[in-house]
């Protein structure tokens, strides 16, 4: 669709991770390769669990610095290494330390930290961890985000709840 559409007019594609995650697609690097070829930005979401694969995160940094325009990896992480899999059932902390160490590198992309906030990883003491392991990391930015997935009574219904003090 993109090839077909007039240069210029598509800035910039939004890589969410709805009905699965790009960062698994075996085309994605020649999608980002095309996408920095003709200088359009991207977004992507991912988990980042199971890619035991330095080589391409480095290969995703590096594409997106390539070109001027504004790319941004979004690590959509439910806690920190020691509750996370309470949603992420059976997630892997190791591929996601690694992809945001690897990414963190790469000063002109975007790279965050989507933390994803159910009750069991409200607490400030969990946040204040993930904050600290994003600085470490190097990631731009820390992001919370509430979330009405989950099992029954994971999730913080309504603002206001005990807690809601960060």
């Amino acid at each position: 669709l993109i090839k077909e559409t007039t240069p210029g007019i598509v800035k910039r594609v939004n890589m969410g991770g709805a009905y699965g995650d790009s960062i698994y697609h075996p085309q994605l690097l020649d999608y980002i390769k095309y996408l920095t070829d003709v200088n359009i930005g991207w977004n992507m979401d991912t988990n980042a669990s199971y890619v035991n694969d330095a080589e391409k995160w480095h290969s995703i940094g590096k594409l997106a610095t390539e070109n001027g325009a504004i790319c941004t990896l979004n690590f959509s992480v439910d806690g920190t290494p020691d509750n996370f899999t309470q949603y992420r059932v059976n997630g892997q902390w190791s591929s996601i330390e690694e992809g945001m160490k690897i990414l963190g590198q790469y000063p002109r992309l975007q790279a965050k930290w989507k933390y994803i906030v159910f009750r069991y990883n409200s607490g400030i003491e969990d946040m204040k961890t993930a904050y600290k392991l994003a600085c470490d990391f190097k990631l731009k930015e820390f992001v919370l985000v509430h979330t009405t997935r989950g099992k029954p009574g994971q999730c913080r219904q309504r603002a206001g709840e005990p807690g809601d003090e960060h």
